[in-house]
């Protein structure tokens, strides 16, 4: 897209090779990074919109780039990240390398300017003593908490004005400065020098100096940070009052971004020493206002080696004059490319092998699957062992296999069968005047699956009113739940995928001297209606005792796991419902044939790990033997969370809605509905047991739910 200058290391075309030895399938498009930072984010969209680049990949630390706020390449690392485009990048090779403070006046001078104190004690010492290698290039980054001009126009820019000095061993002559004027401008001094100190034989060697910061003008900042950088060096040492703070900072450490430590090949799982560490602490949003609660970014995300192979880089160096290369390691005839800016194109290039196993990940899918996958690693900056991520190794070492194989996970969507359990509805007691004679009441029973979370519950509305007055009209709900958290433990039902939806059992007039059994489909919710009026004389009164049952079929459900997104499918099988009984009546009559309406409408729903059928029943006699009775009825809910942790249900796929309605059904015996597989209910049993006290119920058995799950 944009070569870089003639004088360049062409290390750009190194990180294309180790991203080809990883995935040798992957185009590959180059923008360079050298020509301002204007330049650099400009050129990652221009490889998102003309190169067609899914993944981005860079190595570059700019010194001037903010540490407390998004810089303008930050911003655009979010911008793609947020169009699809997944970014990979550096860590950096700053290791702990930096100090952190707030400014604090020794009230004494360097160069006409007020000092900080470096001395966090009681005494005052406005130098630091730092040791740079012999023949060593450091870069001093200073920063502190005014906004960026340059990320921010409608800031106003810096708002404190600091200095940075580097000093002889002595204190009293200063060898390197950066004096710029800030207020208005970048909160930010970048500071060079190289130590040219040698020993008699004229061979360079390492030397103390100091450091000094200052405040011209302006406020004292509440934060001051600086991060030592030696490029193509050893790493200079804070001697004194070092602090040890973060060093992860920048685009690297865009929301948007996967910042990568290193670890070398042979021994991956141990972070290199100079590997940078987080986290990163943000100060300003993008606008430049300071945040109320600061924001502190979990970096680096991940692993990945250093220390392969090039054809050419880094470029030949014999300092001990044997012949071999020093950048060779092994040696084979080959350089070796080491630090983070290896590590982060073969964690491109794992990235490029998930996209080509299943295009069209969006990053944080493909993050996610990353991490998720890491092997564990080893803080090497805290004393004890700490699983899990941390601010040093992130999630630990990048593991291609095991990356695709989690993506291939999350990007499942499983399916289960779950049973919801049966549930009785018992509408209220009421005295009716006349028993049941066969002349049944209207049941409407409609019923439903439905997912909540982890939980598939069956929901839904029952009514028991007569056609003709046996027994006094009945209306009320029930409900039975499962949970599955016993079974998928830190799994939530994510949808149910068989078996929810309403179920509607409605009959008129049904005759219910003889208990009546009507079964539905295995699809619905319910798989067996028994309905029940059970009329027999009592004295020269009726005792009518009807009662309703209902079997579910199994419902299938997807659960999801809370943790890890996984996605996985059971059937579970839902407890009928064998206690929904219509209040006792007594009738003055028993039933003759004509019996009541009979409506009874089942669902289920799931909630979190529950799953609960909800059903309403209602038994109304065309001639009022009983009142009428409407309620909602809630099952007990299948909770897969047990069985699937980490998942909840994200759909029902098989029938969820099932609805039986009698009309003038015979109570006088309890009867039996069974419905084919495929329903919601499997069976419905509807009690109305006429003795002259009517105690009508329906039991509502489900068929198998079958859902489709997903990650929480």
């Amino acid at each position: 897209m944009e070569e870089g200058s003639s004088r360049d290391t062409d290390e750009g075309r190194a990180m294309s090779q180790l991203i080809h030895d990883v995935a040798p399938g992957a185009g590959l498009a180059f923008h360079t990074g050298f020509n301002g930072t204007a330049n650099f984010a400009n050129g990652i969209k221009e490889l998102m919109d003309d190169a067609g680049a899914n993944i981005i990949v860079d190595d570059l630390s700019i010194y001037a780039e903010p540490m407390f706020q998004d810089g303008i390449i930050a911003q655009a690392v979010d911008e793609v990240v947020t169009q699809g485009v997944a970014y990979f990048s550096s860590a950096g090779n700053q290791a702990n390398n930096s100090y952190e403070s707030s400014f604090v006046s020794s009230g004494q001078r360097i160069q006409g300017s007020v000092a900080h104190d470096f001395n966090p004690g009681p005494g005052v010492d406005t130098l630091q003593q730092i040791t740079i290698p012999g023949n060593a290039n450091l870069v001093v980054s200073l920063q502190w908490d005014s906004p960026f001009l340059s990320a921010s126009p409608e800031s106003g820019g810096a708002t404190s004005d600091l200095d940075i000095y580097l000093l002889d061993n002595t204190g009293n002559r200063v060898l390197a400065r950066s004096t710029d004027r800030n207020i208005g401008r970048d909160a930010v001094e970048v500071l060079r020098f190289t130590n040219r100190n040698t020993d008699a034989n004229g061979n360079p060697i390492p030397a103390q100096f100091n450091l000094a910061i200052t405040n011209p003008r302006g406020d004292a900042p509440r934060n001051l940070k600086y991060i030592l950088f030696n490029p193509g060096s050893g790493a200079t040492v804070i001697n004194e009052f070092s602090t040890n703070s973060p060093t992860v900072y920048g685009h690297h450490a865009a929301v948007g971004a996967m910042a990568v430590g290193s670890g070398f090949y042979r021994n991956p799982t141990t972070l290199a020493p100079s590997s940078s560490i987080g986290p990163t602490t943000i100060l300003f949003d993008q606008s430049g206002n300071r945040l109320v609660t600061p924001e502190i970014r979990q970096k680096p995300e991940i692993v990945a080696p250093h220390g392969t192979n090039t054809t050419f880089f880094p470029a030949f160096v014999d300092n001990d004059g044997d012949g071999v290369d020093d950048n060779d390691f092994e040696p084979d005839n080959f350089p070796n490319f080491f630090g983070t800016s290896a590590a982060a194109p073969h964690a491109a290039g794992v990235a490029a092998l998930m996209l080509q196993a299943f295009p069209g990940t969006p990053p944080d899918i493909l993050y996610r699957a990353i991490q998720e996958s890491a092997l564990d690693m080893e803080n090497p900056y805290t004393p004890d062992l700490d699983p899990g991520i941390d601010n040093a190794t992130g999630s630990g070492l990048i593991q291609a296999d095991q990356a695709i194989q989690r993506l291939e996970q999350i990007q499942a969507r499983p399916e289960i069968n779950l049973q919801i359990p049966s549930i009785t509805v018992t509408p209220p007691n009421t005295r009716g005047d006349r028993e049941f004679k066969g002349n049944g009441p209207r049941i409407r029973i409609q019923s439903q699956a439905v997912e909540r979370g982890t939980t598939l519950q069956a929901t839904g509305n029952v009514i028991f009113e007569e056609t003709k007055s046996d027994f006094t009209t009945f209306d009320g709900f029930f409900s039975s739940s499962i949970d599955i958290s016993s079974m998928y433990p830190g799994f939530v039902i994510d949808s149910i995928i068989r078996g929810g939806g309403l179920d509607t059992l409605e009959t008129t007039d049904v005759d219910l001297h003889d208990r009546q059994v009507i079964y539905q489909d295995g699809d619905d919710l319910v798989a067996r209606y028994e309905i029940q009026g059970d009329t027999r004389q009592k004295l020269r009164r009726g005792s009518d005792e009807p009662f309703v049952s209902i079997s579910f079929n199994p419902v299938r459900l997807r659960l999801r796991s809370s943790t890890t997104g996984e996605l996985v499918e059971d059937t579970f099988f839902l407890r009928d419902i064998t206690s929904f009984e219509p209040p006792r009546v007594r009738g003055d009559d028993e039933f003759d044939g004509n019996g009541p309406r009979i409506e009874i409408e089942t669902e289920i729903s799931a909630n979190g790990t529950i799953l609960s059928p909800y059903v309403i029943a209602t038994f109304e006699e065309t001639i009022k033997d009983f009142t009428t009775f409407a309620g909602v009825l809630e099952s007990f809910g299948v909770d897969v969370s047990q069985r699937y942790p980490g998942f909840v249900i994200d759909e029902i796929i098989s029938d969820s809605r099932d609805v039986l309605e009698t009309i003038d059904v015979d109570l006088l015996e309890p009867q039996t509905i069974s419905l084919d597989n495929d329903e919601l209910v499997r069976e419905y049993t509807i009690q109305g047991d006429s003795k002259g006290d009517d105690q009508p119920s329906v039991t509502l058995s489900f068929n198998p739910v079958r859902v489709k799950l997903r990650p929480a």
